[in-house]
């Protein structure tokens, strides 16, 4: 409601976000009850006594009440944005761009982040996110400002670390003397993105590298600087999540040495399956394979890895467990998953299998 607080929204489409193609045997009155229960809720909150969401009978539009002054981050956003857009001064354009970038704090409602009208409203609020902070960019290059450039790519990157926010960062890193952290940050990226998408970074990047080792020749000879580089820097507790093909290697591994007195080693296949065809909706598919991977990453123990086999499907090496340990974990999972939505849960499917000596 307070996201469409100014053009106000009509009474269908809230039937339709709320309980869309579930049966209900009348939503018109569940609708009624969960209004009541808001304005209940919101009263005993402090707010001061109004019905809060009004509804035109005539237009069939809920509009929110003109008498409580609300405020919220998007509007705020939306309206530093829209100032920047009108000032003329170059500073003070700056200014306002630069209030906009610091407040935007990433997806717009991700937890309800499988609702359609969240998704649009996301994606746009992403793309003026991303055009401000180009044009910031430029603005503060001109200026020299590369402290500044630094801290907000890091959030950026933070935000979105496919986006290549890091190729900016790592310009300003080397105009302010910090190479070590600038090469740093472009093997740290061309791993990410191997790993995690398998492909490799941009020309621009590649170029970026190229240049840094060539100023640090001879930097990363160092033995012990080698050694450094093997050691984990990833939550002790946390599972491995490897790219497909060093799963499969790893895969090639144990099977080769398995029987030689090394504990049990099982190979596991989650997947994402119902009645609706998935590769209709691809958005809805990506957003439940992205919280699959959160589910299996807090669900996993250390000595477990997975990898991502499709758009529907993970692998998952379970390591040292039995066939009933294996099935706790998978009820931990189901658990993690079904965290958005309790029907998430009949949604995954598990079949096991043993790595076996050839």
């Amino acid at each position: 409601m307070l996201a469409h607080a100014g053009e106000g929204i009509s009474r269908v489409s809230l039937l339709e976000y709320l309980y869309g193609k579930e049966e209900i045997s009348n939503p018109s009155n569940n609708l009624r009850v969960t209004m009541h229960r808001l304005r209940s809720q919101l009263r005993e909150a402090g707010l001061p006594k109004s019905e809060y969401f009004l509804l035109n009978r005539a237009t069939g539009i809920y509009r929110w009440d003109e008498r409580i002054q609300v405020k919220t981050d998007v509007q705020t956003f939306e309206d530093e944005l829209e100032s920047a857009r009108q000032e003329k001064d170059t500073e003070k354009r700056g200014r306002f761009l630069r209030k906009a970038c610091i407040l935007y704090k990433g997806e717009f409602l991700e937890d309800m982040g499988l609702e359609e009208w969240v998704i649009v409203r996301a994606v746009k609020y992403k793309e003026k996110y991303k055009k401000a902070m180009r044009e910031l960019l430029k603005l503060l290059r001109e200026k020299e400002e590369h402290e500044e450039i630094v801290q907000l790519c890091a959030k950026a990157v933070k935000l979105y670390p496919y986006d290549e926010w890091q190729e900016e960062m790592i310009d300003s890193l080397v105009q302010l003397g910090r190479k070590e952290g600038a090469l740093q940050l472009c093997k740290d990226t061309s791993k990410m993105y191997w790993e995690e998408l398998g492909i490799s970074v941009s020309a621009r990047m590649t170029e970026q590298y190229h240049r840094l080792t060539g100023m640090l020749q001879g930097s990363m000879k160092d033995i012990q600087r080698i050694e450094n580089q093997f050691k984990e820097t990833r939550q002790e507790a946390e599972a491995l999540y490897l790219s497909f093909q060093s799963f499969v290697d790893i895969y090639r591994l144990l099977k080769r040495i398995s029987g030689k007195g090394g504990r049990p080693v099982y190979v596991a296949v989650c997947s994402l399956w119902n009645s609706e065809n998935h590769s209709s909706r691809p958005k809805r598919t990506e957003r439940l394979s992205t919280y699959l991977r959160k589910a299996l990453q807090c669900s996993l123990k250390r000595d477990d890895a997975f990898t991502k086999y499709s758009d529907l499907e993970y692998l998952i090496l379970l390591s040292g467990k039995d066939r009933e340990n294996c099935e706790q974990i998978f009820d931990q999972v189901r658990r993690q998953f079904s965290r958005q939505s309790k029907s998430w849960a009949r949604y995954l499917k598990f079949d096991l299998f043993p790595i076996e000596r050839e």
